[in-house]
């Protein structure tokens, strides 16, 4: 009878391939960017979405407050010692005296953890190293974004509301004072708002929201 002998791998053969493989490892990885800056731009149209979806869900009208408007859902940047001294962004609907900035109960909720808050950390409100805040949030710390601009219908502006049509405006709702009919309308885009993101390195992201049906993407 003809004698077979089954081909198999030695322990030594197994450990000399294991050690192959991780002297490739080691030389290929540092090369493999990781696009951070397209991870943050995608982050942040996404909460753009999102900021347009509660602006849908929760019609602020009101007969009996002429300032009603004012309240709208909103994504504001910027950087203070709560972020330290990172750009980070934050989601809110303004309410009370209408200041313009988030108070801690103003901010929208993360629908997957409502125990945190859709902020990477505010000025006197909230730091990014609370709890209730998002690091991720925080793009200047998670992402290496070292400059946001805004520009084209929004420039100079460092936010982005929509109204009860999902419809994008642009600027501080506080500088209105008066109705709603006769000026709030004038703050919807009449052209793309173009958000530039920037890291340290001169890369740059453009994330463009459209006007009328407000529609964001990366461009």
């Amino acid at each position: 009878m003809e004698n077979r002998f089954q081909k198999a791998f030695t322990l030594l053969e197994i450990i000399f391939v294991i050690v192959v493989i991780g002297i490739l490892s080691a030389i290929v990885a540092p090369s493999v960017k990781r696009a951070t800056l397209q991870e943050a731009a995608d982050q942040i149209v996404s909460h753009i979405r999102y900021t347009q979806h509660l602006a849908l869900q929760d019609n602020k009208f009101s007969n009996t407050n002429p300032y009603w408007y004012k309240g709208r859902w909103q994504i504001i940047f910027g950087s203070s010692s709560f972020t330290d001294n990172q750009i980070a962004y934050s989601i809110f609907s303004d309410k009370g005296a209408y200041s313009g900035n988030p108070g801690i109960s103003e901010f929208a909720k993360n629908p997957l953890n409502p125990t945190q808050f859709l902020t990477g950390g505010y000025s006197g409100v909230i730091k990014t190293s609370d709890k209730r805040a998002m690091k991720n949030l925080n793009i200047g710390k998670k992402y290496g974004v070292s400059s946001v601009i805004f520009s084209g219908g929004c420039s100079g502006a460092k936010r982005l509301a929509f109204d009860y049509l999902g419809r994008p405006l642009s600027g501080n709702m506080r500088s209105l004072t008066k109705k709603y009919s006769s000026s709030a309308k004038n703050f919807l885009l009449q052209q793309d708002c173009i958000i530039t993101i920037s890291n340290l390195s001169g890369e740059q992201k453009k994330i463009i929201i459209t006007p009328e049906t407000g529609y964001a993407y990366v461009n």
